[in-house]
């Protein structure tokens, strides 16, 4: 999974993407589990979960805890 924050083409709004590397999650349940867990805004775009600001730091553990080995922070350009 690769995590990263974008502002460019949101109006200077941070969204933090949480794009898969290959098809192992269901987005759509990733993205409803984000939305009660954290607290904020979650929708699926394209190949990527879209969360509501710089969530990083919240993300990255709550990943980790429901079994994601691998998560790269920052890459996926």
């Amino acid at each position: 999974v690769v995590l990263r924050v974008e502002k460019k083409g949101r109006g200077g709004k941070a969204v933090t993407l949480l794009q898969p590397k290959g098809g192992s999650l269901d987005l759509a349940s990733v993205a409803q589990e984000l939305k009660t867990a954290l607290g904020t805004g979650a929708t699926v775009e394209g190949e990527s979960v879209a969360v509501q600001g710089d969530q990083l730091a919240r993300l990255e553990p709550w990943l980790r805890a429901r079994g994601v080995k691998e998560v790269i922070v920052g890459g996926g350009r």
